[in-house]
């Protein structure tokens, strides 16, 4: 069965797969459009990477806005986990360069030492959290871990330029995009 929709043509086939498969572009298309119009490339992931990526930016971000603002009390969480006071303002720049690395089109290895950075950092502190027992507290960065993931293993639909460590292709049931 196919249904055509916004340019894409959907193949369901009885054994539940879902294909996407891109239809010719038309000449008028936007340039934002064709973002999601190179061959191979899924609508679906390219969404999934988008809003995985935009929720942990808002995390990185939203944390290194709160270690600026509450420093003392974030250097007494911090200590109470056994890390030292000063790693605060290092945690500050590094994360919003994250950021800056995962957002913005500079080097697909950039980008990839920041997933690297960003896996290390939330794992370590999920850990940290829960070595001291306190496993509400753990929950936000498993949480960024999830988003983490989503965002690592779809960038490649949404970019520009392809990360070999991102390409993990997905097959269901025997179809492949």
């Amino acid at each position: 069965m196919r249904i055509s929709f916004i340019g894409y043509t959907f193949q369901y086939k009885l054994s539940a797969a879902l294909k996407i498969v891109p239809r010719a572009k038309p000449k008028n298309q936007s340039t934002v459009a064709s973002v999601y119009w190179r061959e191979g490339k899924s609508v679906t992931e390219a969404n999934v990477y988008w809003i995985a990526t935009a929720l942990l930016s808002l995390l990185y971000l939203t944390s290194a806005l709160l270690y600026l603002s509450k420093g003392r009390q974030i250097r007494q969480l911090i200590g109470a986990l056994g890390y030292p006071g000063y790693l605060v303002q290092v945690l500050i720049i590094v994360k919003l360069l994250a950021v800056a690395a995962i957002l913005l089109p500079m080097s697909v290895a950039l980008s990839n030492l920041a997933y690297a950075g960003m896996f290390y950092h939330l794992l370590l502190a999920i850990l940290a959290h829960l070595g001291v027992r306190d496993v509400k507290a753990a929950l936000p960065a498993a949480f960024g871990l999830a988003l983490l993931a989503g965002s690592f293993l779809t960038q490649n639909a949404a970019r520009e330029l392809s990360s070999p460590y991102g390409a993990i292709s997905v097959e269901t049931k025997g179809l492949a995009r």
